[in-house]
């Protein structure tokens, strides 16, 4: 059978570009993979952005004869359109498809997933059990046609979607009965660590860049298999930026619940409750303050969410708007705003809408803001058994909440419901999920479920099930958050509030922070726990 290659190069980012394995970029290792599947049949989606990095790439490896297609905006109808045509003008049976930004494609691996393909006819292959990165998608001419006629003649939406690593699949997993589709496992499984080894960011091309240096000093061979292996037992390789900044930007609270030990651990260092009459210059964290946070999470992480607020009430923030433009004015950064619902006013959305609405779109894979309103009950009695107020209303807190939730869903599209499940509220967790899941309601189907979380066991153990591994993982906090309070100071996790700080953000480099956390991470892979750790059960739970 005939085979083309078709690379996905549409980025908007250069790190794809950046020669740092030897003297070769993570897009010139992909070329070389792709010139031994099909020399002949290679055809390259770009976007303006790149385009003329491409066809430098192109130029200075002699291979000025391969087609580019240019495209502004890159959907996944786009795509399969060009799956077809580019099958037919080539006349080949097969796509070889895989994005360009992938240093270590294993030819090996490519040959057993072709030869599966031909062996039992599959419509579409891929590996399962390894990293993202060691293998391309294979892709059957016919069924190229089908998902492009699925798309075209709009039976389903994903077709309108920009294109991801995993777009490919996600569309066939919509009508997965109706395709003949084979794999090839690892060995060991290592989904488990969610690696990518693409070099599309900087956090992944870190990862990329560690593990090819540590591959050399090692002499391993760059197989998906040796490969794997070595990334598994490597903190610096799956812990490399963080991608989820979990800021206190108030100390005090409009509301207090029964599932946090916030406003004991406060009064237990400061000797004052941190209710939202107690707000002061002393506890917040000024705007010029935050502006050299953002600065230093843009330089260091580049692609993050920044979360308002990790302990406290953020919209007891007069001038809230003025932070959300600070961090919205850079399009490598989202916000996400936990909130209790309480403090919402049309003129404050209105205000954030309007600052959304002038900058430009996100390029993290994320919305602009997204927000989570802690409900935590679907009826005003159990409402009041878990959450404290403290401020004054014109209406009941849980109306309140209620009324808060629909107006944030005439501004926003990313609004999530909350429910923290414990033995207090489970018996109206059903009736909050069904009310809110439903795809009419008011959020248009989205909530969220959050485990319970006993701080160590800070607080006594509420949980109705455990949702726990059979077998432990490193803590991916450690791997990917970094908490800042208000002051500055930065606990090496949430659980510890204003203990066990590993530096200060306003004074102390974040990468020297951030490093702080690797020998508790390198233990953990070791199979030790210890201290807090030992006794903590968000280890498995995951933000971004």
């Amino acid at each position: 059978m005939e085979s083309i290659v078709f690379l996905y190069a549409a980025f908007v980012s250069c790190h794809p570009f950046e020669k740092v394995f030897g003297n070769q970029s993570a897009f010139e290792r992909t070329l070389i993979w792709a010139k031994s599947q099909s020399p002949e049949k290679i055809i390259i989606a770009v976007r303006p952005e790149c385009e003329g990095a491409v066809k430098a790439s192109l130029a200075s490896s002699g291979d000025t004869g391969i087609r580019l297609i240019s495209k502004k905006r890159w959907l996944l109808k786009d795509l399969l359109e060009c799956f077809v045509e580019s099958r037919r003008s080539c006349n080949a049976d097969r796509i070889i498809y895989s994005f360009a930004d992938r240093p270590f494609l294993d030819e090996e691996l490519t040959r057993k997933l072709i030869e599966t393909q031909s062996r039992y006819m599959a419509e579409y292959s891929f590996q399962d059990g390894y990293p993202e990165g060691f293998a391309p998608e294979i892709l059957d001419g016919s069924a190229a046609e089908i998902l492009f006629n699925l798309v075209k003649q709009n039976q389903n939406d994903s077709g309108e979607k920009e294109v991801a690593f995993d777009s490919l699949f996600n569309l066939i997993k919509t009508d997965i009965n109706a395709f003949d589709i084979e794999t090839v496992l690892a060995e060991k499984d290592y989904r488990l660590f969610r690696l990518n080894f693409s070099c599309s960011s900087k956090d992944r091309l870190l990862a990329c860049e560690r593990l090819y240096q540590r591959a050399l000093d090692e002499k391993i061979k760059f197989s998906a298999e040796e490969l794997s292996n070595l990334a598994a037992s490597r903190v610096d390789i799956q812990k490399t930026l963080p991608a989820f900044y979990n800021i206190q930007l108030c100390a005090c609270a409009s509301s207090f619940d029964i599932y946090s030990p916030y406003l004991n651990a406060f009064k237990n260092k400061f000797h004052y409750a941190p209710e939202a009459q107690n707000v002061a210059r002393e506890n917040i964290m000024t705007l010029e303050s935050f502006k050299n946070v953002v600065s230093e999470i843009a330089d260091f992480s580049e692609n993050a969410v920044i979360s308002f607020s990790a302990f406290g009430e953020a919209l007891l923030l007069p001038n809230l708007e003025e932070y959300i433009a600070e961090v919205l004015k850079n399009p490598n950064l989202s916000i996400l705003i936990e909130t209790d619902g309480l403090l919402i006013t049309p003129a404050l959305l209105e205000n954030i809408k309007k600052i959304c609405d002038s900058l430009p779109e996100r390029r993290n894979g994320y919305e602009k803001i997204m927000w989570v309103v802690k409900m935590d009950a679907l009826s005003e009695n159990m409402y009041s058994q878990i959450h404290s107020v403290n401020v004054k209303l014109d209406e009941s807190p849980f109306n309140k909440v209620l009324s808060s939730l629909k107006l944030l869903c005439s501004y926003f599209t990313e609004v999530y419901p909350q429910f923290v499940r414990m033995k207090k509220n489970e018996c109206e967790l059903e009736n909050f999920y069904r009310f809110f899941h439903d795809k009419n309601s008011i959020t248009k189907g989205k909530v969220i479920i959050q485990k319970y979380d006993s701080f160590c066991n800070r607080l006594s153990d509420e949980k109705v099930a455990d949702l726990s591994p059979v077998k432990r993982n490193p803590c991916w906090h450690l791997k990917r958050d970094m908490t800042i309070l208000y002051n500055g100071d930065v606990p090496y996790c949430r659980e510890a509030f204003f203990e066990n700080i590993s530096g200060n953000i306003l004074y102390d480099p974040i990468k020297n922070i951030w490093g702080k956390t690797d020998s508790m991470l390198q233990k953990q892979l070791d199979m030790s726990y210890e201290g807090k750790c030992g006794e903590c059960d968000e280890y498995y739970t995951f933000n971004f």
